[in-house]
């Protein structure tokens, strides 16, 4: 094996390893941005709930 060939099969490992690194990197900020809108979700549907409670206990006050 000559150094030019050492040097290749180097840096091919180095591209390889940037490969992988991007990768996860990518499925990181995939998982980071579902998980926001999942929160997002989750805190409209507290807010909904809310509300809905709020108007059922005026409601009840009103009626009484």
């Amino acid at each position: 094996m000559t150094v030019t060939d050492k040097a290749a099969l180097a840096a091919l490992h180095r591209y390889e390893k940037d490969l992988l690194k991007l990768q996860q990197q990518r499925q990181n900020e995939k998982q980071t941005f579902f998980g926001n809108i999942e929160l997002a979700r989750q805190q409209a549907k507290a807010t909904q709930e809310q509300n809905a409670h709020n108007r059922r206990t005026n409601q009840d006050y009103i009626n009484q």
